[in-house]
């Protein structure tokens, strides 16, 4: 890389578990889930996450942006 600046790159990785929680009426729904997200650049994100429920429902994710 010519750019000293750029030589090495800046990076973070977290391990995150989360649940998630929801429902009507008559129905009530929980997720759960394990994921990888990594900060490159102090900003750009690259998250992959696997996450199943209740009802046998499950799947792998894949973000390239910020949660929020």
């Amino acid at each position: 890389m010519p750019l000293k600046a750029y030589k090495d790159m800046a990076t973070k990785s977290y391990l995150s578990f989360f649940i998630d929680d929801g429902g009507t009426q008559d129905r009530r729904l929980r997720g759960y889930g394990i994921g990888l997200n990594t900060v490159f650049y102090y900003d750009k994100v690259f998250r992959f996450e696997y996450s199943w429920n209740k009802e046998g429902d499950s799947g792998v994710k894949i973000h390239l942006e910020k949660a929020f």
